[in-house]
């Protein structure tokens, strides 16, 4: 909140769940996501909600755990989500195939980077970051 006030922009911070964002449709000019999407139960719900209050052309950042690239690495990461994953981790899901959700929520993916974080090639490691507008 502090950063928020001092900003050179105006911001203006709200509470709200990503299945009802409390904003009117096409009020908003950009959305920021960053681990937030791995956890939901619904990402594609809160993703049709972010475009539902962006206005038109508005901005979506995002920075996420996705699927791994590998069929091996892509199936202990599913065990992982089926067992203890989540529970030890907030809710978070390594396995999901954020990309492509944000594109089915009718965004267009304008920038995405693919990467390890940590740099090895582990169930946990497979991010992107990007942006993308409401089409």
């Amino acid at each position: 909140m502090a950063a928020a006030r001092t900003a050179p922009v105006a911001i203006r911070v709200t509470d709200g769940l990503a299945s009802a964002l409390p904003s009117p449709d096409a009020s908003v000019d950009a959305a920021v996501v960053t681990f937030v999407l791995c956890t939901l139960p619904d990402h594609y719900a809160a993703l049709r909600e972010i475009h539902r209050v962006l206005k038109p052309g508005g901005l979506l950042r995002f920075l996420e755990h996705v699927r791994a690239d590998t069929a091996r690495l892509a199936r202990i990461q599913r065990a992982l989500d089926a067992t203890i994953w989540p529970h030890l981790i907030g809710g978070c899901h390594l396995s999901r195939d954020t990309g492509t959700t944000i594109e089915r929520a009718d965004f267009s993916i304008r920038r995405l980077d693919h990467f390890l974080f940590p740099g090895t090639r582990t169930p946990v490691s497979f991010h992107i970051a990007g942006q993308a507008r409401k089409r």
